[in-house]
């Protein structure tokens, strides 16, 4: 967090309300943003020495680009705070038990 407050972006204020433990969880209107989102995260986190990998969206094109940097989260199903969201289908699963 002390990374971010002292590197400003046009998506600090993005990253900070979606990380949680060691996920960012965050949605965009258009996929130039969503792009432009994963590129100045990547540089961003890459100047404080972190490493952000296992990216997963609904967007061919972020997945196609993250794939080609080795840093797809290749499953269909994707875990996020004990829900399943299915990123071909854009769905999220609530498991219930009894």
């Amino acid at each position: 967090m002390k990374h971010l407050k002292s590197n400003k972006t046009n998506f600090t204020d993005k990253l900070k309300k979606g990380l949680y433990v060691d996920s960012i969880l965050t949605s965009f209107d258009s996929e130039n943003e969503l792009i432009s989102f994963y590129r100045e995260s990547h540089q961003l986190f890459n100047e404080g020495n972190f490493n952000l990998r296992s990216w997963s969206s609904y967007s061919t094109i972020l997945c196609q680009l993250a794939s080609d940097e080795n840093c797809e989260d290749p499953g269909k199903t994707v875990k996020i705070l004990e829900l399943r969201w299915n990123n071909e289908k854009d769905t999220i699963v609530i498991l219930l038990t009894q």
